[in-house]
């Protein structure tokens, strides 16, 4: 009974009520226990119960089905290995939706070469070496390597089936260890290099059915599946959008990037418009009740665990549904049983706004799930952006990191990061307390520790001093005030080198043990900071995506949709925002404000950092914008005014390029406007993806030209030039034209911009 206030508490925050089973069925499956549309009856008490049970999980399908994946794809970088003794390890995941089956094998792109180092040793006769697989320290393979394999070759090694095979079991670890002690002895070396990209994993594989369960949620939207494969999901709006729709569809996308690290495709249709590819798709349909033909559709079909009654009363069992509450619900596509359908509705807009809540950011703290989630109320937002607070002092158990261990021998790598608050500097006696213990292999390798921050270094030693021989389990650091970022996320990288584990002139290999070294929980920052008094400026676009990721839910964000957005305009701003939303410091409920071609009455501009987006002829606020851009527009045109600084570019006039302004609102210096644009549809999609891809973050201006191919970019603060190396015409005359910052008197420098060649842009889905 002492915890029910807690628990009250919490739900008094967020107001969600989730809708599981009051007892867990035991596991049977599909056939043993179909799923029933029949709710059972809940129990109406100030404290959540289950109003439906979850649905059963169905067995797999029966279809075998074969991938290939690249060791790249894992983060897996080109794997060097020697003799005598080296070894590297990496890891991959399957997918959450896969049961692996069949012949599951590792496709090894191997180069193996024999390198003679005295004058006494033979190659003729030089011994082999062996290389050793293990799976989850299992050894499944050795291969002897000789004088005739040297070069280049492809290897094949079996995946166990009874260790692939484990339902339980999502991630897995290759360990490839390269033996030779007796090349060693007589004085050659082999080396084995392992090609990242070339090299792959072959699944033979069952799809799983998605699960029913809005608390594993991004699945089954988001399975864990690497990059290169990508996943889909289907943002489904109403026939006729209205600002609230294309709102939850910004938080919506956010918070699937957030929790999917931006690895889910999102694209946009409206719901009197969805194709056969659509419907087949895993989609997530936004709306209210009435003005939304898929949700209508599927309320008339009684596809959803909710139902509507012919008074428009809507019911969860018996249980109604209060107007104002939210409603999100899955289901099985009926299109696509290997899909899902996940609807965010309401009957009203106020309920949509809390529906929006259920899955804008991570999965409920208490855990509560099912296929049903309802929304009755929802906390007030903090004034003050608690994700961004941090203490002067904080160790490393603070941040998460209690037993965070680095392995393996040669050069590795650890990485501890925080957030620093934005407004603020570090004062010169700032310090980092380094506590660490490591394995007896480390400290007879003659290893060293080196700490960085954000490439900045701090200080090293070595784990054994080299004049007692006594271990060092300490090491202080100064941290320099310009090494730490404010407003931003910063790393400390913990380097360990211990190249020195074998002895080649001895030749002797130590001991095959796990060569670890691990941070103590009780090290710590020391992070004294001030007042930061520097004039507040707004950054440049190679620093983006800040300012628009300082608050950790995006609540000062307002993006400026043009006034009639079609499917590729929403699309663009839904994949922002889920870049976005991947780039906070920390998980939070994201709730962006969005407008169409003008700001909203009630919005003051100096409380918003705000994103415009479209062609000028489509969005009215980027027309209004246009005297004080620093590439204007012309007036009444997509086309450019054709003037930065004191040259003009002559642009043919079926000349497609991107531009994207960084600039300081006219209302409130310490907020920026950014503005993706361009001439036509192909350079806006080139400037948003410049943005996306971080091709950005080289380029120190405030204004970028964006072609598919190339970026070119001036900073108009500090007058510096174009990265672009134009061609010039033959005569430079000058011209009768007005000039910014120049006298029309002076002659003017005219270039000939040649342009890449522009690839022809997609259909695009009608305006809606």
């Amino acid at each position: 009974m002492r915890r029910l206030p807690f628990l009250l508490a919490l739900f008094a925050v967020f107001g969600v009520l989730a809708l599981f089973p009051a007892a867990q069925p035991s596991r049977l499956t599909a056939l043993q226990n179909p799923p029933t549309a029949t709710p059972v009856t809940p129990t109406v008490t100030p404290t959540p119960r289950s109003l439906l049970p979850a649905q059963p999980t169905p067995l797999p399908d029966a279809v075998l089905l074969a991938q290939s994946i690249n060791l790249a794809a894992f983060n897996v970088r080109d794997i060097e290995l020697s003799t005598p003794l080296s070894n590297s390890r990496f890891n991959f995941r399957v997918p959450d939706n896969w049961l692996a089956s069949g012949a599951n094998t590792l496709r090894l792109d191997l180069s193996y070469a024999i390198n003679v180092t005295t004058a006494a040793a033979t190659p003729v006769t030089t011994p082999p070496a062996v290389l050793r697989v293990r799976l989850n320290g299992v050894p499944i393979a050795a291969f002897t390597l000789t004088v005739n394999d040297t070069g280049r070759r492809l290897v094949e090694v079996p995946l166990p089936a009874e260790i692939m095979g484990d339902p339980t079991l999502r991630d897995f670890n290759i360990q490839l260890t390269l033996e030779g002690r007796e090349q060693c002895l007589q004085g050659i070396e082999s080396r084995v290099r392992i090609a990242a990209a070339t090299s792959e994993i072959a699944f033979q594989y069952r799809l799983l059915p998605p699960p029913l369960d809005l608390s594993l949620y991004p699945r089954p939207f988001y399975n864990n599946t690497p990059a290169v494969l990508g996943e889909t999901v289907a943002f489904v709006l109403p026939q006729r959008p209205e600002p609230l729709d294309y709102e939850a569809a910004a938080s919506l996308a956010a918070g699937l990037g957030a929790l999917s690290r931006n690895r889910v495709r999102i694209y946009a249709v409206r719901a009197d418009e969805l194709t056969e590819a659509d419907r087949l798709a895993n989609q997530l349909w936004i709306g209210q009740i009435g003005k939304h033909a898929a949700i209508d559709a599927a309320y008339a079909a009684r596809r959803f665990p909710t139902r509507l009654e012919a008074d428009g009363s809507l019911f969860v069992g018996r249980t109604r549904i209060a107007p104002d509450d939210g409603v999100a619900q899955i289901i099985l596509n009926p299109d696509n049983p290997k899909a899902a359908i996940i609807a965010v509705t309401a009957q009203t807009p106020e309920g949509l706004r809390k529906a929006t809540q259920v899955l804008s950011g991570p999965p409920a703290i208490i855990g509560l799930g099912g296929p049903v989630a309802l929304v009755s109320q929802i906390g007030q937002t903090p004034a003050t952006d608690r994700e961004a607070v941090l203490a002067e002092r904080v160790t490393f158990a603070d941040l998460g990191y209690v037993n965070a261990p680095i392995y393996g021998a040669g050069l590795q790598f650890g990485e501890i990061v925080f957030t620093m608050p934005d407004g603020v500097v570090l004062t010169d006696d700032a310090m980092l307390d380094f506590r660490f213990d490591y394995s007896d292999t480390l400290a007879e390798a003659n290893a060293t520790v080196t700490l960085f921050m954000n490439e900045t270094p701090l200080n090293s030693t070595f784990l054994r001093n080299p004049r007692t021989g006594e271990r060092i389990t300490q090491l202080k650091a100064r941290i320099p005030p310009f090494s730490v970022i404010s407003g931003a996320r910063n790393t400390l990288l913990i380097q360990i080198d211990s190249s020195g584990l074998v002895d080649a002139r001895a030749c002797e290999v130590l001991p095959s043990v796990i060569v670890w070294l691990l941070p103590r929980p009780e090290s710590s920052f020391y992070l004294p900071r001030r007042a930061d008094d520097a004039p507040a400026r707004v950054p440049l676009l190679s620093g983006f995506p800040l300012p628009f990721t300082r608050l950790s839910d995006l609540r000062d964000v307002l993006f400026v949709l043009p006034d009639a957005p079609n499917a590729e305009e929403t699309a663009q701003m839904l994949r922002l925002m889920a870049f976005l939303g991947s780039s906070v410091a920390s998980s939070a409920r994201f709730a962006p404000r969005v407008s169409l071609g003008a700001l909203p009455p009630d919005v003051d501009p100096s409380a918003y950092h705000i994103i415009a987006l479209g062609r000028p002829t489509r969005n009215a606020y980027i027309r209004s914008l246009n005297t004080i851009l620093p590439q204007p527009f012309q007036a009444g045109s997509d086309a450019l005014e054709q003037v930065v600084d004191s040259v003009v570019y002559r642009l043919p006039p079926a000349y497609d390029i991107g531009v994207l302004q960084l600039i300081e609102s006219p209302k409130a210096p310490q907020r920026a406007i950014l503005v993706i644009s361009g001439t036509g549809n192909v350079g806006v999609e080139s400037a948003l993806r410049a943005l996306i891809e971080r091709r950005t973050v080289n380029l120190p201006g405030n204004v970028i030209y964006a072609s598919p191919t190339q970026l070119w970019t001036i900073n108009t603060r500090t007058r510096e030039t174009l990265s672009l190396p134009p061609t010039a015409t033959a005569e430079p005359r000058p011209l009768a034209t007005v000039v910014i910052g120049a006298s029309t008197a002076t002659p003017i420098p005219v270039f000939t911009v040649t342009p890449s060649r522009t690839p022809t842009p997609t259909p695009t889905v009608a305006s809606w």
